[in-house]
């Protein structure tokens, strides 16, 4: 334990250098956050510069921050139009970097930190988004059918895409089907929505805290946290999770059968995909518990990391699921003391 912090004594060099970090590096960590939060998937990665500000220049000088980065992106809005969304982007990074960095501060387990702040942001979207449809003379469904509108229209008149409708083969028609009746859009929106800010919010936070941990030499002597990466890959979903995965699949599975229809199959649909995401966390344990049984390190593991994440997932949810009965680890007896913190 003493690489994460426990009974650690304080480097001065290290300690002196974090205290020497000019303003003119803040600004770079929050120029580094807005491009990432402009980079459409790498977005995922902005929190982490702004979770680093707050944890070696502290809360004021952070939101100074975050308040300078956020003018920016209004002034950028005005120069590039292409970029007036990037303003409620950055503020959702800002959100998640507070978040995560208050874990660090209060010196919670990763796991509980997690738990806590991903519900507690969940919460603060849904309120947000009922208020903004109670307090909107448009509904909430009006308004969705407007921006999918507006979107189709565009993508309808893209010389690239004009050329792709005439074309006339199948994915021409799927999507002129998909142009021509935009409620479908519409609807699977609807439906799928809370189950994708879930998972997305879930998701998000679980990476900028992964990051933040795997990078914690940088920010450790100065909070003294006392867990590391290892206590965050080590996530086990509770037993009593199964029961509320069982509703879900009756649900999805068996809507016909029980007379709820469509509304059943999502209601189950979202229930499975909000509980995948809990699955993934304690399956990617097991996963790097795995490569550290067999001596898996390097540049290979990274590359076998990446390959399972992009293109396996599902095996990573499936092996969380099945671990509650079977207990994969007891099977990995030849673990690595330092394991999680080789990736």
């Amino acid at each position: 334990m003493e690489k994460y912090g426990v009974g650690m004594t304080q480097n001065p060099n290290i300690k002196q250098t974090a205290l020497s970090y000019s303003f003119g590096k803040l600004l770079f960590l929050g120029v580094i956050s807005l491009a990432l939060a402009a980079s459409g998937p790498l977005s995922l990665f902005a929190a982490v510069p702004m979770v680093m500000a707050f944890l070696l220049y502290g809360r004021g000088k952070a939101f100074m921050l975050g308040g300078i980065v956020i003018g920016l992106t209004f002034v950028l809005a005005r120069l590039v139009p292409e970029l007036s969304h990037l303003w409620g982007i950055f503020a959702v990074v800002l959100l998640n970097a507070v978040l995560i960095s208050e874990i660090i501060f209060r010196k919670w387990p990763p796991s509980k930190g997690l738990i806590v702040m991903g519900f507690s942001l969940v919460l603060f979207i849904g309120a947000i988004t009922l208020g903004l449809s109670l307090t909107s003379e448009q509904s909430l469904s009006a308004q969705i059918e407007a921006g999918v509108t507006s979107a189709l229209n565009t993508i309808k008149s893209s010389k690239e895409n004009q050329v792709l409708l005439d074309s006339g083969d199948e994915r021409a028609q799927a999507l002129k089907e998909v142009i021509d009746n935009p409620k479908i859009v519409v609807n699977q929106i609807i439906n799928w929505s809370p189950s994708v800010i879930f998972v997305g919010t879930f998701f998000g936070l679980w990476v900028s805290l992964f990051l933040v941990l795997r990078n914690s030499l940088i920010w450790r002597d100065r909070h003294g946290y006392p867990f590391g990466l290892s206590d965050l890959v080590k996530f086990r979903v509770p037993d009593f999770a199964v029961w509320p995965l069982i509703v879900g699949l009756v649900l999805f599975v068996g809507s016909t059968y029980l007379g709820m229809g469509e509304m059943g199959e999502v209601i189950g649909g979202n229930i499975l995909l909000c509980l995948a995401v809990f699955y993934f966390f304690q399956g990617f344990g097991i996963y790097i518990d795995t490569l550290n049984f067999f001596g898996i390190f390097g540049l290979f593991r990274t590359l076998m990391i990446m390959t399972t994440l992009f293109m396996a997932w599902q095996l990573i949810v499936f092996a969380g699921l099945f671990d509650t009965w079977v207990d994969f680890r007891k099977y990995l007896v030849k673990k690595n003391n330092d394991e999680g913190d080789n990736l």
